[in-house]
């Protein structure tokens, strides 16, 4: 893509299909910094370093500058001493043969981080100039380190997708980076004139008005959506949205850039689930569940229906452990907790581990104190069916207390509630179901 250096003059019109954007705008949206360069040369007319035309928004946040300060300043600066003749010479070559320079995981150290950093470089010439824009992959490098340590079998997937910049205006594209071709399959005649929008899986109105609304008073938007390829894949997207001032200063709309962010998105997601559930059973874990409770009974109280906890302790584990090893106690309990996902009726319900051996299942909607009783039984049948271990079958059995939950009252309340009618199944011989609604004492394993 080519940048065009002219004043950012409007040059957007119904009957021009691809408006040029000027460079300046283009810069400060793209999320890497750039600067552009003019060669300085000897007597001899050799190039012995470059000035500093121009720089975006993030190169000067990255060097911690104001923006204003850095035209007119030499590379040189900005370059480490003892790598300062290798990327010198390489910047020399990418304008003298005019083929785009392209570094990968280069390292060199920054006085204002303090330690050696890592990067990729690239830098592309333009009529007498040279874009040079770099981006800080020190984390990607040290997490691939980490994952050569740990002898992970799985590789960092590093696809380099270039961003992709958009005009937008009135909701329509009016200029697209030929970039949209290698990262959606689209052409860029495909995407003019079509609305942003075709291209969203979520088209929410109400968040996208709130957007404008930044943009039209000056500010810039980051955003994630998920977009629809042309062959029908789906991929979350980091966009950064700029407002486009026309030649009166007023917002026109606006300039975007893109890139796909699907690893991201998806490391953050299986954090979240760690973070969430129990890593042994994949149930809830007890903080999740009790937040969740929460949510439940004020919906449950709105449908006129009821909220009851079933607190289950497995009987007799410790001897399992003993017995059969613990990996075989693992295995039963993992076991157990899928059947109890099994029996659950709605994706409101839910069945966590908050303890050793203790599960709690919530169940929204049931009728009454028998409806409940009833799917507490059919959790109580299905725990007891033998598990397969490596040691042999093991028969383990469930203890349940069953309670609904009351108005007004705290969700440790009703938890404690659930846990004292489960010590009464227990002290009432095990393997049994207990419905108990009435004012608990202090129960042996209230919440700690």
């Amino acid at each position: 893509m080519d940048l065009v250096m002219e004043p950012a003059v409007d040059t957007a019109t119904d009957s021009d299909p691809h408006p040029q954007i000027p460079a300046r705008v283009i810069l400060d949206s793209l999320l890497d910094p750039h600067f552009i360069l003019a060669p300085r040369r000897d007597g001899a007319g050799k190039i012995t370093d470059f000035t500093i035309v121009d720089a975006n928004v993030a190169a000067a946040e990255y060097y911690n500058l104001e923006r204003d300060t850095m035209p007119g300043r030499r590379l040189l600066e900005f370059l480490p001493a003892d790598n300062a003749g290798a990327l010198m010479a390489r910047a020399r070559d990418a304008h003298e043969s005019g083929e785009p320079l392209v570094v990968n995981n280069y390292p060199f150290a920054l006085e204002i981080y303090g330690q050696e950093r890592r990067f990729d470089i690239r830098a592309v010439r333009i009529d007498d100039e040279i874009l040079w824009t770099w981006r800080d992959v020190t984390e990607r490098h040290l997490a691939a380190k980490r994952l050569a340590a740990s002898e992970e079998r799985y590789r960092l997937l590093a696809e380099n997708s270039s961003d992709v910049v958009t005009r937008i205006r009135l909701g329509t594209i009016q200029w697209i980076s030929p970039s949209v071709t290698p990262t959606f399959g689209y052409t860029v005649e495909e995407c003019t004139g079509r609305l942003a929008s075709d291209f969203l899986e979520d088209n929410d109105r109400a968040t996208c008005a709130g957007y404008m609304k930044q943009l039209e008073v000056g500010r810039h938007v980051r955003a994630r959506k998920i977009v629809r390829a042309k062959d029908g894949t789906r991929h979350w997207i980091e966009t950064h949205a700029s407002p486009y001032f026309d030649s009166g200063g007023k917002v026109d709309g606006l300039v975007a850039t893109s890139r796909i962010v699907d690893a991201q998105v998806a490391a953050e997601q299986l954090l979240e689930h760690r973070a969430r559930t129990d890593e042994l059973t994949e149930l809830l874990t007890r903080k999740e569940a009790l937040n969740r409770i929460e949510t439940l009974g004020a919906k449950t109280r709105r449908s006129g229906s009821e909220l009851a906890v079933l607190f289950c302790d497995l009987d007799r584990f410790k001897e399992i452990n003993d017995i059969h090893g613990h990996a075989a106690g693992d295995e039963v309990l993992r076991v157990t907790a899928s059947r109890l996902r099994e029996v659950l009726r709605t994706s409101d319900d839910l069945a966590a581990r908050i303890g050793g051996d203790e599960l709690l299942v919530v169940l929204h909607g049931v009728r009454d104190m028998d409806d409940a009783v009833s799917i507490a039984e059919k959790l109580r049948g299905a725990a007891a069916q033998p598990v397969s271990t490596a040691t042999g079958p093991v028969t383990a059995t469930l203890s349940i207390g069953v309670t609904l939950a009351h108005p007004d009252e705290s969700t440790d309340e009703l938890v404690a509630r659930a846990d004292t009618a489960m010590y009464q199944a227990k002290q009432s011989g095990r393997n049994r179901v207990v419905p108990f609604n009435g004012q608990p004492a202090l129960s042996p394993s209230l919440l700690l």
